[in-house]
């Protein structure tokens, strides 16, 4: 039985590791070309194979092929990278919702200086 219920989730490769190939931190497979970085708390970011990536996430068990761990592991990262695309949208939205505001508030109309008072009104707030 898989178990969905993990404390992993994939996140970015911190920017101190680009262009490096790190070790797995798991099964200590030297030099990935791949690495998937999962973080517990939401700001480290781990290191792993694929395959240990995709058994930390409870996506596959253990003994589960490299091509499952492979398939299970990129529809999670879509699946997540969706989740992070909407998740963006939706800031925008609010963003353009509240500079609206601001403008109907102000009276002003959308310009370099309505933008620059209601960053300072940001600031302030």
């Amino acid at each position: 039985m898989i178990n969905m219920n993990t404390e992993y989730q994939i996140t970015q490769r911190p920017k101190s590791h680009i262009g490096m190939r790190p070790d797995c931190q798991r099964c200590e497979s030297q030099a990935l070309k791949n690495p998937v970085y999962l973080t517990t708390d939401g700001i480290g970011a781990t290191p792993y194979g694929t395959h240990c990536a995709a058994v930390l996430l409870g996506l596959i068990e253990d003994t589960d092929s490299q091509a499952a761990a492979r398939k299970a592991l990129t529809a999670a990262v879509n699946r997540q990278r969706e989740i992070e695309r909407t998740e963006r949208i939706k800031a925008e939205m609010e963003h353009q919702a509240r500079y609206q505001r601001y403008l109907d508030e102000t009276g002003q109309q959308a310009s370099l200086e309505a933008l620059k008072g209601y960053r300072t009104r940001q600031e302030a707030n």
